[in-house]
């Protein structure tokens, strides 16, 4: 069985990044969504209660990216919510001028602390359970979607396999990160947390990125 969950890193920084459009409209694409309405609300509260002037002024200048950049600094966060240099983090430093490792630990930290954010994300659990268990209905709707569907098509194994789900943005990106082989979805449902079967699909594209990406970049090199 393919491991689908929530992460609180990511929410915490789709959220913020969400937040921060809402109130300025940062992006000139549509990068943002609003997904599950009551919880968005309820993060926007806190973003409102207890962000500082200078994590709005890191963010509105684009220091935490878009799509997979953003998800890279999300999944580098460490539990006391500081960024632990890598090999992904060493080339976000030399690519991304606006992206500062040692402003972004304290300004997270400061935010973390003051809202309480760790008891937010466990307040929601339980909703978050609700919408992985209708994700994983919708992907096995017509066949258990196991790692050895993805070993069928792809022809061999690659590391270990799981489903991300996340609110916030527009979009899904698949992903290599620390060995571990990322499938993001960005949760696209109604107040009843309906999916389409069409994420089926989604997924066979998303975890194609690592197998196909590395071909990429070897012989455009």
């Amino acid at each position: 069985m393919i491991k689908i969950e929530f992460n609180k890193k990511l929410e915490l920084i789709f959220g913020l990044i969400y937040c921060v459009d809402k109130d300025y409209n940062i992006y000139d694409f549509p990068f943002c969504k609003e997904t599950l309405p009551n919880y968005c609300k309820e993060f926007y509260k806190l973003y409102k209660d207890n962000i500082s002037n200078e994590l709005i002024e890191y963010i509105k200048k684009e220091g935490l990216g878009t799509y997979d950049t953003t998800a890279k600094i999300a999944l580098s966060l460490n539990n006391n919510y500081e960024i632990e240099e890598n090999n992904e983090i060493k080339q976000l430093i030399s690519n991304i001028p606006s992206f500062n490792k040692k402003t972004l630990n304290k300004l997270l930290k400061e935010f973390v602390a003051k809202s309480n954010y760790d008891e937010f994300y466990k307040k929601n659990q339980f909703l978050f359970d609700n919408v992985i268990n209708n994700y994983r209905e919708a992907l096995n709707k017509y066949v258990n979607f196991d790692e050895n569907i993805l070993i069928d098509f792809f022809g061999y194994k690659l590391k270990n396999i799981k489903i991300y789900l996340f609110n916030f943005v527009n979009g899904n990106f698949g992903l290599e990160f620390n060995n571990l082989i990322l499938n993001i979805n960005s949760v696209m449902i109604k107040d009843n947390f309906e999916f389409s079967p069409r994420i089926i699909s989604t997924c066979f594209h998303e975890f194609s990125h690592p197998y196909i990406n590395p071909l990429g970049e070897k012989y455009f090199s």
